[in-house]
């Protein structure tokens, strides 16, 4: 199993852990606020998520931390969840 790890700030400036896990060919994911005990799991990561960890795993694999394959996988989970995502309308 494959772990990565990382945080950031809400926009009520509270920080946020964040864990995504590999393991069998499956991806999972979970947050939590850091004043909090417990994880909430995530069955399809909201796409602010997906992205950030994109942005993380790509730089991991430029230091050759992780594999290219790696990168693969949450592109064509960006690509389901933004063809998904209903089009955003302008006012």
């Amino acid at each position: 199993m494959t772990r990565h790890e990382w945080h950031d700030r809400d926009d009520d400036n509270q920080q946020i852990y964040y864990r995504a896990n590999h393991h069998a060919g499956k991806w999972t994911f979970h947050s939590r606020p850091k004043n909090e005990e417990f994880w909430i799991n995530y069955e399809i990561p909201p796409l602010a998520m997906l992205e950030a960890f994109r942005e993380i795993l790509w730089n991991k694999i430029q230091r050759r931390r992780a594999p290219e394959k790696f990168i693969n996988d949450i592109d064509e989970m960006l690509e389901e969840l933004r063809a998904a995502a209903p089009p955003e309308q302008d006012e």
